[in-house]
């Protein structure tokens, strides 16, 4: 009994080892803009639908942009219905692509062999190849300048799907959406 409960708690610890400590809902987050413009003298917005669907939901979609034009308008600025009025334009896109994952234990496995026998989880105690295939969807969020008609700042996060993904709950939503206008005005650059 001893035993069965001593491997029950070292697969729950491996397990939380794997799957991390994160709690972002997005990985590979990140930002560009163009210097050239200010940004902080933003003050309102105006959403943008796009006429193509492309990879995903017209209601996915318009769930994002409607937490987007949200969270902007906490940070202060103000949102218009009349697309001239604006300082700036905001759309969302998103694409999707299947990755490959491999991974080579080589001879002696995922964890090896060392004086006393084998050590760690001894998953392919003679070594072997794995591969993983899944898909990973992207999601851009463009900024626009309204006067210049240029994007000035993309903000971009990827996620881990599958066939069987529910739609994100209104947390992960907003939480999501947090992290990808999180550095939206850019905090100025360093000074040296």
């Amino acid at each position: 009994m001893k035993f069965k409960l001593l491997v029950f708690l070292c697969l729950i610890v491996t397990a939380a080892t794997w799957t991390g400590c994160s709690n972002n809902v997005l990985s590979n987050v990140g930002y560009e803009y163009d210097r050239d413009y200010d940004l902080e003298a933003y003050q309102t917005f105006a959403i943008i639908e796009p006429d193509m669907v492309g990879e995903w939901s017209a209601i996915a979609r318009k769930r994002v942009l409607e937490e987007v034009a949200r969270q902007l308008e906490d940070k202060g600025f103000e949102r218009q219905t009349d697309m001239s009025d604006a300082d700036f334009w905001v759309t969302v896109h998103a694409t999707s692509k299947t990755v490959i994952d491999t991974y080579d234990y080589g001879m002696y496995g995922a964890y090896g062999y060392r004086r006393g026998g084998w050590y760690g989880a001894g998953m392919y105690p003679y070594g072997g190849t794995q591969i993983e295939s899944y898909e990973e969807g992207t999601v851009f969020l463009d900024i626009v300048d309204t006067q210049a008609k240029e994007l000035v700042w993309r903000g971009k996060g990827s996620r881990r799907i599958s066939s069987g993904n529910q739609p994100a709950s209104d947390e992960q939503l907003q939480q999501g959406v947090a992290e990808l206008i999180a550095n939206f005005p850019p905090p100025p650059p360093e000074e040296k």
